[in-house]
């Protein structure tokens, strides 16, 4: 369809459209869920921010596979601004692990209830689509948060900011870290200055 708005001279029309088909069709919206990746270059052409930004949460949300996800993608510019975003979520991920290994360490006596907290969720903390046992850091992460109690409060913020659900489409009490976000992270963040396209051009 993209190709044939181009072709036509009609993507901006097009683009107007697309906010109908979020509000009036489930399916279209688990299309992108779906196929993130082979939407997020058509999402650039018709510079559309929602479109665009929702296929990238969902490229950079699957913790495991999220940095092989990045290497796969054809551009330099739409590459780099899928790196920057993965890599916001790394630096806030490796300040929560950071935080929590200093509790364990620093308080002998919360530790125990700390590393409980972690360990009670031992049968459910790996990506069940690996043939190995990859840990499914998100799933530790809703752990944490669920069990408030054994962390001071400002590990639990961190945490409560990694489980954000950042997406405009997918309702708003849908968890990462839990159900079928139990591998994800939404929490990344696309700026309009880190849009692959100039936001205030009018003529396109």
């Amino acid at each position: 369809m993209t190709e044939f708005a181009d072709y036509y001279c009609a993507v901006r029309h097009l683009s107007r459209t697309l906010a109908t088909a979020f509000l009036s069709s489930p399916a279209f919206v688990q299309q992108i869920q779906d196929h993130h990746f082979d939407i997020l270059p058509l999402a650039a052409k018709l510079r559309h921010a929602v479109l665009f930004r929702e296929c990238l949460f969902w490229l950079v949300s699957d913790w495991t596979r999220a940095n092989g996800n990045v290497a796969k993608i054809k551009g330099r510019k739409l590459q780099k601004i899928a790196q920057n975003a993965f890599n916001a979520v790394a630096a806030k991920v490796s300040r929560v692990q950071h935080r929590m290994m200093a509790e364990i360490w620093q308080s002998p006596e919360k530790s125990s209830r700390a590393v409980q907290s972690i360990k009670h969720v031992k049968t459910t903390v790996y990506d069940a689509r690996s043939s190995s046992k990859v840990v499914c850091l998100p799933s530790i992460l809703a752990s944490v948060r669920s069990d408030g109690l054994a962390w001071p409060a400002n590990c639990r913020e961190l945490v409560g900011d990694l489980l954000r659900n950042h997406s405009v489409l997918v309702h708003t009490d849908c968890i990462p870290g839990t159900g079928e976000m139990s591998n994800r992270l939404l929490c990344a963040v696309v700026d309009d200055e880190d849009l692959p396209w100039d936001v205030k051009e009018e003529d396109w």
